[in-house]
């Protein structure tokens, strides 16, 4: 943590302006914060160790034993100053907006810049220009604009690439863009990013031409992830902060401080207008998200009986017709077994009627515990039920319906009264329709009915 803190802080320093080498643009402050949050509080010895060296790098001399105490002096400031920003304003916004993304709704935002671009880079810079004013490093009349400057820089810096690293490294929301739409949004932000900043110069119509895809960037990053979002940010204002370290594009000044800080302010505000942009498209997204949630649960509610959990009336006929289609393109046979309660209205009457659905329901777990997952178990209507048996014959389907019969016949439900079932079945063939099938079903469960109950009657190529 503290290698990554001095590199991040490296970079960061080749930014810096005098007096003081502060930075405006403080890398370390934003990548640290999302490591934070990320990982929790107990990162901070990292992050006070990176502090404290990325200090030394720039203050410390043996020039004199004064100047080496200070130097140590004002580094520890930093560390304290760094520890108290990054994972103390870590915990805080953890308790706001506990597992959801810092910018995942308009109130995480707020949460996030109060305490994560305010209150802590604030923190930070009292901390770390205290340190330098007391132990002699910048002169008291300065202090004010490098203090600015210094709040300023980590502010970007958590601005910038918080919500970027944060989001990489929590991808709680599914990528709702393809591979090459994220590459293409990034390479157009780029080529624009350097044409608007005086990296290169072509001619203005080409410009011009290049600037007349921007609604279609805008529309992606609202339909998109997060991610493409905040990527499209860095490498905009990346392009930003090398074209006016370079006295280019439209923030070149004579006088560096000033260019820098116009930087700043294009970071912080460009920042803000995509913060928004991907909130409001992932509220979209979870929207849709949410009705398409209800959609399916409505679904699942028409195709669902209510009391016994078991598919209605309305899925089976869905699943034979499917089955009809797979039979005749590949010749794979399946069979209709109607079961039906004997006698249950008499359970009712006797019983009541809580009783007679807690029947229903003892009776549809008992079956569907003997089928396989390629079997389909519906409730036919009443104390009727209907199992769909794919790939099977009419030995098989015959032996596995006696089995159901005779597992009901030994069951002790939660009734006194002795529970019995009739069951009728068929075979499909290639000249069946859904209602022929179903009727030499229930021929086959009439005769059952019929004659002593109890028992299994097989319909068999138009003979029962």
């Amino acid at each position: 943590m503290a290698v990554l803190y001095v590199i991040t802080a490296r970079i960061g320093q080749s930014f810096a302006i005098e007096p003081a080498n502060v930075t405006p643009v403080w890398i370390p402050s934003g990548v640290m914060l999302a490591l934070a949050l990320y990982r929790g509080p107990q990162i901070w010895p990292g992050i006070f160790l990176g502090a404290f060296l990325g200090n030394i790098w720039a203050y410390f001399s043996l020039s004199s034993l004064t100047v080496a105490t200070s130097a140590i002096a004002a580094a520890t400031l930093n560390g304290i100053g760094d520890a108290l920003a990054l994972p103390g304003i870590a915990i805080l916004i953890k308790s706001r907006i506990g597992k959801e993304q810092p910018i995942e709704s308009l109130n995480n935002l707020l949460c996030f810049f109060v305490l994560g671009v305010v209150v802590g880079p604030t923190l930070s810079a009292v901390f770390g220009v205290g340190g330098l004013s007391i132990f002699g490093f910048i002169e008291g009349h300065k202090a004010t604009s490098i203090f600015f400057t210094w709040l300023i820089g980590d502010a970007t810096g958590a601005l910038l690439f918080t919500p970027l690293i944060y989001s990489w490294l929590t991808p709680r929301e599914s990528a709702r863009e393809s591979t090459l739409t994220f590459v293409a949004c990034v390479i157009y932000s780029l080529i624009l990013a350097t044409l608007s900043f005086d990296i290169i110069r072509p001619g203005n119509y080409f410009l011009y031409t290049l600037f007349l895809g921007l609604p279609g960037l805008f529309f992606i990053l609202f339909n998109s992830s997060q991610r493409l979002t905040f990527t499209v940010q860095v490498v905009v204002i990346s392009v930003a902060i090398v074209a006016t370290a370079f006295n280019k594009g439209p923030f070149a000044e004579h006088e560096s401080h000033i260019a820098l800080l116009k930087l700043q302010m294009f970071s912080s505000i460009f920042s803000l207008v995509l913060y928004i942009v991907a909130i409001f498209g992932l509220e979209k997204a979870k929207s849709k998200a949410l009705l398409e949630q209800r959609k399916n649960e409505l679904e699942q509610l028409y195709r669902l009986d209510a009391l016994t959990q078991l598919w209605n009336r309305y899925r089976i006929q869905e699943f034979i017709e499917i089955e009809l289609a797979r039979f005749r393109r590949e010749h794979r046979p399946f069979g209709v077994i109607l079961i039906d309660i004997d006698d249950f209205k008499k359970i009712n009457d006797q019983y009541g009627h809580n009783t007679g659905d807690k029947v229903l329901v003892e009776l549809s777990q008992l079956i569907k515990s003997q089928i396989r997952e390629s079997d389909l178990l519906g409730r036919w209507g009443g104390e009727e039920f209907i199992l769909i048996a794919s790939d099977t014959s009419i030995e098989s389907l015959t032996i596995f319906a006696e089995k159901i019969r005779q597992s009901i016949e030994s069951y002790r439900f939660s009734v006194s009264q002795k529970i019995t079932v009739s069951l009728g079945l068929t075979l499909v063939t290639l000249s069946d329709s859904e209602l022929s099938l179903l009727d030499r079903a229930d021929e086959a469960l009439y005769r059952s009915k019929r004659s002593s109950k109890n028992c299994v009657s097989v319909y068999e190529n138009s003979k029962a």
